[in-house]
């Protein structure tokens, strides 16, 4: 959510209330159940990133550094 937002500027305001409208959260409903061992499916997406040029090259640099990340961008560009 954060990387969503993170191109706007906004402010988080506090707006007191009495609890009830959205109600309280039960800490131990949100303990993950230890017995349960399935995979949890996720969609995690990141949509954008914002580097520094330097930042970039030292990326580019790295990656062409790495023969793991050399063999994958080969895959990559030609199948």
């Amino acid at each position: 959510m954060m990387l969503a937002i993170q191109g706007y500027d906004y402010t988080v305001k506090y707006v007191a209330g009495s609890g009830t409208e959205i109600g309280l959260a039960d800490a131990l409903s949100r303990l993950p159940n230890t017995s349960d061992t399935a995979d949890v499916p996720l969609d995690i997406r990141v949509e954008f990133f914002k580097f520094t040029e330097d930042k970039v090259a030292d990326i580019k640099t790295a990656t062409q550094a790495d023969p793991v990340l050399c063999i994958l961008k080969e895959i990559i560009h030609n199948g």
